[in-house]
């Protein structure tokens, strides 16, 4: 399966070497010209790349897009820090999405390279917003858990959300040794998610939420996922929204993570 999806994912600056602050343009070409043909739109892009630090901080969420050179897409991207980063590419194809996982990376560069701060908190700040997650706990691996995300205003009203890329919110579950990557989304109704975790690794490469309050949770407007941990451990969750009305450009969103 893996020689007809993205093979290479193939990162190209002014230099063989990638600093932070520095734009560069990385793109993801596909092994089969004519496959990029064939891709099909999932939540309103044909593919869609992740990628977070090795300290599970710096998680980002890209669009390459398709250019005349049938196969290969390409995304202009800025790396704010330094330090390795893994990388996950995501396309999908006869109603199935396909997860390419990508070797790390090393990014050059002044600043900070390594900050692991793990905290079980359930409640954090973005911008003017708090968001609130509620879960069992311990969570069991192979058992279905329910993720319930409140968003609120910093005085505990309820705050609606809007679109983002076809969905009321993008979670990306990834354990902290890099080896378990999930993406799921809500259903329009009902509230209940599509978990991909159909993964692929590929074998060449080139080149958060902020302070705890306490949380005020209501009933109203709750998004629910439905979650599988494959295995045991420490995880990341990365909850990706836009607040109704919110002046962002429209392929943009805020992100509360949370420890699980």
């Amino acid at each position: 399966m893996a020689d007809i999806f993205p093979s290479v994912l193939i990162f190209s600056s002014s230099s063989k070497r990638i600093f932070s602050s520095i734009p560069v343009i990385f793109a993801s070409s596909l092994s089969h010209d004519a496959l990029s043909t064939a891709l099909e739109i999932e939540h309103t892009k044909l593919m869609h790349v992740i990628g977070l630090r090795d300290d599970m901080n710096e998680f980002f969420h890209v669009h390459p897009q398709p250019t005349s050179t049938p196969g290969m897409f390409t995304v202009d991207h800025i790396f704010p820090n330094p330090g390795r980063y893994k990388l996950w590419s995501q396309v999908t194809k006869d109603n199935t999405t396909h997860t390419f996982g990508h070797p790390e990376m090393g990014v050059e560069g002044t600043g900070e390279t390594y900050k692991k701060d793990v905290s079980f908190g359930r409640n954090v700040i973005i911008g003017n917003y708090q968001v609130a997650l509620t879960l069992n706990e311990p969570a069991d691996k192979g058992v279905e858990e329910n993720l319930t995300f409140d968003i609120r205003t910093l005085v505990g009203q309820n705050v609606q959300v809007e679109p983002y890329l076809g969905a009321d919110m993008h979670v990306v579950v990834i354990k902290d040794d890099l080896k378990r990557f999930i993406h799921a989304h809500p259903e329009e109704n009902g509230h209940m998610m599509l978990q991909e975790e159909n993964m692929h690794i590929v074998q060449i490469a080139h080149a958060h939420g902020g302070e705890e309050t306490p949380a005020v949770l209501g009933t109203d407007d709750r998004i629910q996922f439905h979650i599988i941990f494959p295995e045991a451990g420490v995880y990341k969750t990365f909850a990706q929204f836009r607040p109704k009305g919110i002046s962002l450009p429209p392929d943009d969103a805020l992100t509360a993570s949370f420890w699980i």
